[in-house]
């Protein structure tokens, strides 16, 4: 299960670290992730991340989940919001379509598959949203890797299909390969 309290929020954090303050501002994000039976059963793959490209905060989360027979179902979550207005939420087939791209590139990918250069990601806004906002996420440091889970931060650059303008930001996302556990 997953819920996305706080998907997009300027965050600002005041603390004392050995009695000296520590003050810091920035992109704040919020959400909980629990399972009532093993996280490996319930899931063969994911992509979730959260990004500022611009004036677009966006966090996306595709799936496969087993579904017996050796079968899998895809989920999508996609939530885009421009200037603190939410343009997307939603939970429609490829209402967010996440692909790895350059180095380890395989979709699905399996457990050995290494860290994939970076995502593709497209979120279909409809005809009011201004058609599909396209990014390309590219690693830019590996925070975590314990081969069936890793963490990435790195750069996000895109924009609407509908626009010239192209729009540059921070991403922080996560791949799971539990699939053949």
């Amino acid at each position: 299960m997953w819920t996305n309290a706080v998907p997009d929020a300027d965050a600002t954090v005041h603390l004392a670290v050995q009695g000296a303050p520590l003050h810091f501002s920035g992109l704040g994000y919020h959400d909980k992730n629990w399972e009532v039976v093993p996280f490996a059963s319930t899931l063969k793959h994911t992509y979730w991340g959260h990004a500022r490209d611009g004036p677009y905060s966006v966090v996306w989360s595709q799936a496969l989940a087993p579904t017996g027979s050796n079968g899998t179902k895809a989920y999508f979550s996609g939530v885009v919001a421009e200037g603190g207005k939410f343009a997307e939420l939603s939970c429609a087939a490829d209402a967010v379509v996440v692909r790895p791209w350059g180095a380890n590139d395989t979709y699905p990918p399996t457990v050995s598959t290494g860290p994939p250069q970076g995502l593709a990601i497209a979120f279909d806004l409809g005809p009011w949203g201004g058609g599909v906002l396209r990014l390309n996420v590219t690693r830019e440091l590996t925070v975590a890797d314990s081969g069936y889970y890793q963490r990435f931060i790195g750069s996000v650059k895109g924009g609407l299909s509908s626009c010239e303008d192209e729009y540059e930001g921070t991403a922080i996302y996560e791949q799971f390969k539990v699939i053949g556990l």
